[in-house]
C-alpha cells in the first residue's frame, strides 16, 4: 500500500511540477519562478506525510508526526483570504 501511495505521489508531483515548469519556460517571470516553489513545497510535505503515516504506529504512536505534515499542507490555504482581500 505504501508503494501505491508513493507511486501516486510521484505521478502527481511530476505532473504538477512539469505544468508549472512549462509555464515558466513559455513565459519567464519572477511570479512563475515563485509559483514553481508551491508544487515543490506540496511534494515535500506529501512525501513526508506518507513516510510518517506508514511508520509503525505512525498515526497513533507517541511520536505522531503526521499531524505536523497535515498542518504544513494546510498552511498555504490560510493565505487565500488575504489574496482576495
Amino acid at each position: 500500500m505504501k508503494s501505491f501511495f508513493l507511486l501516486v505521489w510521484a505521478l502527481l508531483s511530476l505532473t504538477a511540477t512539469g505544468v508549472v515548469a512549462r509555464e515558466l519556460w513559455f513565459a519567464p517571470s519572477w511570479i512563475n519562478a515563485l509559483a514553481l516553489l508551491l508544487p515543490a513545497y506540496y511534494s515535500v510535505c506529501f512525501f513526508q506525510l506518507i513516510r510518517a503515516a506508514f511508520r509503525p504506529w505512525g498515526l497513533l504512536g507517541p511520536r505522531r508526526r503526521s499531524g505536523f505534515w497535515v498542518c504544513l499542507l494546510l498552511l498555504p490555504l490560510c493565505l487565500w483570504p488575504l489574496r482576495s482581500a
